[in-house]
Formats: C-alpha cells, sequence, structure tokens
C-alpha cells in the first residue's frame, strides 16, 4: 500500500514544518536560558524589537522562496508562534514555581508580567494598591518580576542612607540623553562618574551660589505674579487637551521605545530635549557671565580639565534635569499649595502675620531668602505638608540590591532586586500620621501629635535644596 492512500502520513513539507516548529521552540527556551533569566538593562528594549521583527521578516523570506507565497506565510507564522509560544511559557514557569521572588507575597500576575502593571495603573489609582499593602503590615511585596516594594520604614536607611550599599536600579537606565546615551546625575549608577557630575552640581547649590541667584529669581517671580494680576479671572496655563500619562509610568522599557518610535507622546520627549540644546546653545553664546545653576556646568566645560562636563551632550543632559525641577516639582507643588491655602483663610493670617515683620527688612524689594530659611517656620510647616500629601517624586527611586544580597527587617533580599518605596503609602499611612488626609500645617508645629513617626515623612531623595527657596519666595510674595 502506498504512503499516498494513508491520510495521517504527513508530506515531506509537512514534516519539515513539524522540525522547524520543535527547532523554533528549543530556541524559544534556550533564549530564555541565556538573555531573558538574565535581562537587567530596558535599553536594550528597541534592539529585542527590532532583533525579533527583522528574524521574521528573514524567516519569511525564506519559507516564500521555498514554498511560495501562500504556504510559506502560513509556515512562517506556525514557526514563529512555536517560539514566542514556548518562550513565553517558559517565562510564565519559571517566574511562578521557580523564580528567586517566589515566596514574597503579591499579586500573582505581576510575577508574570510588567504588563499588569500597566493594567493596575489603568485608572491611574495603583499607588492605592501600594497603599493597602502597607495596610496589610506587609513589608516585603513581590509587585513586579525582580521588584519588592519595600515598606519597612526602619531599615530605610539602610536602603537610601549614605553609607547603603544598594545601587540605582535599572529604571534609571532608560533616562539616557542623545546619541551617546548620556545620564543625568539622577541616573547615573557608576559612583565615579557620579561623584565628579555631583560635585559640580554642589558647587551650584552652595549657599554663596544661591544668594548670588537671589536677585534673579525674584525678579522672574515678581514678572510671574504681574502676569497673574493681568489674567485675574481668566484661565492660566490650562491645556487645551489634558492627557494622563500614568499608563507608562512602571514600564521602563516603553519608555525607551517611545523616544524611538514615532508615537504621539514621543514627539513631546524629543521637543524637550531640543529645548535643552537650544537653551544650552544660548547660554553657550552669551558673552555675559550669569549667575545661575548651568554656569557652574559650562564653567566646568570650557576648562582646561573638565571634571564632568566632557561634552556638550552633558550639558544639554544635565540642563533637562534643571528644567524638570523647575517644572514639574515646583508648579505642581505650588499648585496644590495655592489650592489649600486658598480654602483655609485663617492659615493665610497666620502666614502673614509671621512673614509681615520679615517684609523689605534685610532686602529692599521684598524678602531674603536668609529671613525665610531661619525664621519662618510655619512657612516651612505649609511646604512640608503639601509635599506630604503632593510630592512630586512617586517612588523616591529604585534602589538595587547588592550582588550578595542585603537582609532588611531580618528578611533576606536576594541581589540584583529593586526595591520600590511608595511615598505616596508613607505619607498617607495611618501608621505614621494622624487624619492623613487632611491639610494641616500645624502638624509640623504646634501639633507634633500627628506625627507618629517623622522618618516617614521623605518627599524627595535628592534635590530639595533649590526647590525649597523657590517655594519660600513665591509663596511669601504672593
Amino acid at each position: 500500500m502506498s504512503n499516498s492512500n494513508l491520510g495521517y502520513f504527513a508530506s515531506p513539507m509537512t514534516q519539515l514544518l513539524l522540525v522547524q516548529c520543535l527547532d523554533a521552540a528549543i530556541s524559544g527556551f534556550l533564549a530564555h536560558g541565556f538573555y531573558f533569566i538574565h535581562w537587567t538593562d530596558d535599553r536594550n528594549a528597541m534592539r529585542v524589537v527590532l532583533g525579533h521583527a527583522l528574524a521574521f521578516f528573514m524567516l519569511a523570506f525564506l519559507e516564500i522562496a521555498a514554498r511560495g507565497v501562500p504556504s510559506g506565510l502560513q509556515a512562517s507564522f506556525f514557526v514563529y508562534a512555536a517560539y514566542l509560544t514556548t518562550l513565553f511559557t517558559i517565562i510564565t514557569i519559571y517566574r511562578l514555581f521557580f523564580h528567586r521572588l517566589r515566596r514574597f507575597p503579591g499579586p500573582v500576575w505581576a510575577s508574570i508580567t510588567k504588563a499588569y502593571g500597566v493594567y493596575a495603573s489603568r485608572d491611574g489609582k495603583l499607588h492605592e494598591g501600594y497603599n493597602w499593602l502597607l495596610h496589610l503590615g506587609l513589608l516585603f511585596a513581590s509587585i513586579r518580576s525582580s521588584e519588592i516594594l519595600h515598606n519597612a520604614i526602619d531599615s530605610m536607611t539602610q536602603v537610601r542612607g549614605w553609607q547603603s550599599k544598594c545601587a540605582k536600579g535599572n529604571f534609571y537606565a532608560t533616562m539616557e540623553y542623545g546619541h551617546q546615551q548620556v545620564l543625568n546625575p539622577d541616573a547615573i549608577t557608576d559612583k565615579t562618574e557620579h561623584r565628579f557630575r555631583r560635585q559640580i552640581w554642589d558647587k551650584a547649590f552652595k549657599g554663596k551660589a544661591i544668594d548670588a541667584r537671589e536677585q534673579p529669581i525674584r525678579d522672574v517671580i515678581h514678572q510671574r505674579l504681574a502676569k497673574v494680576d493681568e489674567l485675574k479671572g481668566q484661565p492660566l496655563n490650562g491645556p487645551s487637551s489634558p492627557r494622563s500619562f500614568h499608563s507608562t509610568s512602571l514600564q521602563p522599557w516603553l519608555i525607551t521605545l517611545s523616544k524611538k518610535l514615532p508615537l504621539a507622546d514621543s514627539s513631546d520627549l524629543i521637543e524637550f530635549e531640543n529645548l535643552a540644546r537650544r537653551l544650552v546653545a544660548q547660554r553657550l553664546k552669551d558673552s555675559e557671565a550669569k549667575e545661575d545653576i548651568i554656569h557652574y556646568f559650562i564653567e566646568d566645560y570650557k576648562s582646561k580639565e573638565p571634571k564632568a562636563f566632557f561634552t556638550q551632550e552633558r550639558l544639554e543632559c544635565d540642563a533637562q534635569a534643571i528644567l524638570i525641577g523647575a517644572a514639574d516639582s515646583s508648579f505642581s507643588l505650588l499648585s496644590f499649595c495655592f489650592h489649600h491655602l486658598i480654602l483655609s483663610p485663617g492659615t493665610i493670617d497666620t502666614l502673614r502675620a509671621e512673614l509681615s515683620p520679615f517684609y523689605n527688612c534685610s532686602h529692599r524689594e521684598g524678602f531674603a531668602n536668609a529671613d525665610l530659611t531661619r525664621s519662618a517656620p510655619f512657612l516651612h510647616a505649609v511646604i512640608n505638608e503639601t509635599m506630604r500629601l503632593y510630592s512630586p517624586a512617586c517612588t523616591n527611586g529604585v534602589k538595587k540590591t547588592p550582588p550578595e544580597g542585603i537582609a532588611l527587617d531580618g528578611t533576606y533580599i536576594p541581589g540584583h532586586v529593586n526595591l520600590i518605596s511608595s511615598i505616596w503609602s508613607f505619607h498617607r499611612s495611618e501608621c505614621y500620621f494622624v487624619r492623613l488626609r487632611d491639610w494641616i500645617p500645624e502638624r509640623w508645629t504646634k501639633q507634633p501629635e500627628l506625627v507618629l513617626d517623622k522618618r516617614a515623612y521623605h518627599p524627595f531623595s535628592t534635590g530639595q535644596f533649590e526647590t525649597f527657596p523657590l517655594l519660600r519666595w513665591v509663596i511669601s510674595e504672593e
């Protein structure tokens, strides 16, 4: 009896396809074992996507050449489906049953895929989920593969203190700038490079440097206040089409992809980089030395032996960091602060009583930073309470455990694990604050009993030194 009379005998081309699918499945297994299981740098996201796309097109080309268009395309999809199915199946099995963080509590879907973070933040309320985990008393919770939510206040300095062995997590790797993959100080993981860059930043934030910027900042504030008076009763800086970006806030690799692909939001990121370029180019052309933060960067850049700013791209990268601090951190805090002040006339009266003696006292054109720093505790309380409820920083940065791991509160955390702390959860937890949802500046002055543990208050990891003088001046002048 001939083989052609048996329907269950596969043709040579079908047998070849089965072998190809088996090879593809083995490739998926090996891809996980040799590469994806060791994934640490989200900057490779674009290379991975392009590599897989190129592999598919090459496969389709070869299959079409051997089988023709219809059969070739069909075979290509079967082979690639075998590869992807095996790859994601192996990843799922590994993360559920063999991953080193499997013993930590947390959402099951979060341990399988980071896409769960996108789903969980679809309505902008993922922070409430973090708060729920803190409310349950979970000091450590697995929220994504290789990421632990760190809620242990007693070991916070062990993770984020100056003597900590933990390094910056891979989230910062996505904040590269330009073609040379330049990183600003918040994103630099190399301690030597960070130290030299930080030395230049420290020069810009010393007392004399801030005092020298006092009058220029005051002039800008007066211009702003004049504009506000001019537009009284009209919408001020209201966006025509409000958009929310929280859906990608937990996916560092999406940030990398959005900058590389022609997406709608990527144009905003590119325009922001272009703004930094234009500002740096203008400052480099200025013949007159101006006392501002970037002055110290340019000074190092133009020196014979620069310590940190070897290229113009580094200048532009750190200019972006300045713009973010000025626009995002300061703007949002001022908006929320004035919102609560309008709703609390008594607080305004208390502020005026405290600030009136310092107006035109040490400075003829308003308030002096030194007076506001030393002798305005209630003003500081207003700022602290606003930052407690509306801290611009969401997680206070991602920290990565050292290779040997680390013991926190009696719990061993393996090496190369990202530790995330939710500032929002700490600041709005009944474990640390009484009447936690109420805006009460007095909790930082006359009512200390409303703060159960001051260690829970950490609105910034770094960078507050320039933001504070600006907030003090604007609130006082208003």
